[in-house]
């Protein structure tokens, strides 16, 4: 069997960085399109997460709870603790990529013993 093809993740910052790099291309309008898209991202993941990326944070903490024997509360507190954050709404929104590979990662049983 074929192993599917991967490609490289790139972000949305390296994105708009590649595309602003040859502007011969790029009318006026076009360049003010990508540099307020890009004005939008910062601002947008400067914020907490939102509804449906702290509704999938909390699922993947009941999983991870649920998988290791461990309360809730705990796997909440380690995510809140790592991601320096009150609560768990309060995580910012550019590390919810970071938070679930760290939820993936996290073995509570190395971490409490």
């Amino acid at each position: 069997m074929n192993k599917p093809k991967t490609f490289p993740q790139i972000n949305a910052e390296d994105l708009f960085t590649e595309a602003l790099k040859d502007t011969a291309g790029f009318s006026q309008g076009a360049l003010k399109l990508i540099s307020s898209g890009l004005s939008a991202l910062r601002t947008a993941q400067e914020g907490p997460l939102n509804p449906r990326e702290a509704q999938a944070v909390k699922s993947m903490i009941e999983y991870v709870a649920y998988s290791q024997e461990v309360d809730e509360g705990t796997v909440a507190t380690i995510v809140t603790a790592q991601f320096n954050a009150s609560e768990i709404e309060a995580i910012r929104s550019r590390s919810y990529n970071d938070v679930i590979a760290f939820l993936v990662d996290l073995q509570i049983k190395t971490i409490l013993n």
